[in-house]
């Protein structure tokens, strides 16, 4: 039976690991390190660290790029801290450096922190090993502003990632993260999960500031996506300190052609009522 070139079974083990191979497996697929040197300077692989190789260029997804920081960590590490909130997309930005937790030491890189924590429990999700959501939020209280905190546990409660029980039962004494966690999840407010925009999240909090009822966010009024409403709260008329009588949608709101009839474009904003009485604040 004829045997598979090395450089076939080089591209294979690649290809399942988004073009990123380790030394280990240069090995086991026929290559010694003199051959691996060769190939590197022929430009065959691209060494990003000492035991881990690209395949044929450096153009490396995002999802590469972290295989190879788990490659770097080494066997039994975990996306962590930021980057394991990102993965879980519990966070909506990407760290520039990507965290890894490991549980032996290995010196960080300008692009890769290595945490080494007394205890690693991991799980894998997407296909790549992550620190459960419970530890992944308390690795990133210590880090996070405390109001991205909130909208962290937001996202994870409304992705069903956690329950608040899950997260309270990560608390531990004395380590990192622990106290700003608590203060986080007494003010906690589904809401957060629900805004769209910097805006929208200003405005949630102006309304705590200032101690307005909470609206429901970018919710389906009228065939229309609202940016806030307050169900059951009428609004009522500067002249006059009696409910203004409900409206209802106008005919000439439907849409056409990518406006409204009335000439309105979809992005545009308005403020009214519902037919229920709702008080709005209408987004198309």
């Amino acid at each position: 039976m004829r045997q598979e070139p090395v450089a076939l079974r080089v591209r294979r083990i690649a290809d399942r690991q988004e073009g990123v191979i380790t030394t280990r497996q240069l090995h086991e697929a026929g290559l010694d390190d003199s051959k691996i040197r060769r190939w590197n300077a022929d430009g065959h692989l691209a060494r990003r660290h000492r035991t881990v190789y690209t395949v044929g260029h450096d153009a490396i997804s995002q999802r590469g790029e972290l295989i190879i920081a788990l490659f770097y960590a080494g066997p039994e590490s975990a996306l962590s801290f930021s980057t394991g909130g990102s993965w879980w997309q519990a966070l909506a930005e990407t760290p520039r450096r990507i965290h890894v937790s490991a549980t032996h030491n290995r010196p960080s890189t300008r692009d890769i922190k290595v945490h080494c924590p007394r205890s690693l429990e991991r799980v894998f999700h997407r296909g790549l090993p992550v620190t459960p959501v419970p530890r992944t939020v308390l690795d990133c209280a210590g880090q996070l502003e405390f109001r991205a905190l909130r909208k962290m546990i937001a996202e994870a409660e409304y992705r069903k990632l956690a329950t608040l029980r899950e997260l309270e039962r990560a608390l531990a004494q004395g380590r990192p993260g622990t106290r700003a966690l608590r203060r986080a999840l007494a003010a906690h407010q589904p809401q957060l999960a629900r805004v769209r925009s910097p805006l929208e999240e200003r405005f949630l909090y102006f309304c705590e500031e200032h101690h307005i009822p909470l609206p429901l966010f970018n919710q389906e009024i009228c065939g229309f996506t609202v940016d806030a409403v307050w169900l059951g709260v009428k609004p009522r008329s500067s002249s006059s300190s009696t409910a203004a009588p409900p409206m209802r949608c106008p005919r000439g709101w439907r849409r056409i052609g990518g406006a409204t009839s009335s000439g309105a474009g979809l992005g545009s904003r308005t403020s009214g009522a519902t037919p229920d009485g709702s008080s709005t604040t209408r987004r198309s």
